[in-house]
């Protein structure tokens, strides 16, 4: 436990640390994450579904939860921006920070709702393309039962002028 608080407190950025992952398949198991992960294992503190997180419905997802992490913000970031909205297991996973203030989750201003995305368009290709306009801090390409497509989807951006750049292009 000693090096885990060390570790952790090595970085400045200690909030942003953290990643939620939502819509975990049942079947996955810590194993699986850290598989997942394993491109950034040697930066990871912490990886594994959380069962206390599960009974809750937090940002009205489905499937399990878990929690990951790391010892830099940079790593964690990174990890978001490469893995988020990948497949593990048939399902897609959301990446989002661990967010403790319920003030910051539920931010609307710098909230897009999209239609009319082609149904060939997959969640990580939905989740790239908004990335060029900026840091998003939560992304959704809508799915049915079997995974695909539904042709809408929602991003919401950590600042307003990510937002304006979406809307102005």
């Amino acid at each position: 436990m000693s090096r885990f608080i060390d570790n952790f407190q090595k970085d400045s950025n200690q909030t942003k640390c953290s990643l939620f992952i939502s819509n975990l398949s049942d079947k996955a198991t810590d194993q699986d994450l850290i598989n997942f992960f394993k491109e950034f294992e040697k930066y990871i503190l912490l990886c594994q579904i959380d069962l206390s997180l599960n009974n809750y419905n937090l940002f009205s997802t489905k499937g399990r939860k878990g929690i990951i992490i790391f010892n830099s913000h940079d790593k964690a970031n990174e990890a978001r921006n490469s893995l988020n909205m990948m497949r593990l297991l048939g399902r897609t996973i959301y990446l989002t920070w661990h967010e403790t203030n319920s003030l910051i989750r539920r931010n609307n201003s710098t909230n897009l709702f999209i239609k009319g995305i082609p149904l060939t368009v997959t969640p990580r290709e939905f989740y790239v393309h908004f990335l060029q306009f900026g840091d998003i801090t939560s992304a959704r390409l809508c799915e049915d039962e079997d995974g695909k497509s539904r042709g809408y989807g929602y991003v919401s951006y950590s600042d307003q002028d990510s937002l304006d750049q979406v809307v102005n292009n």
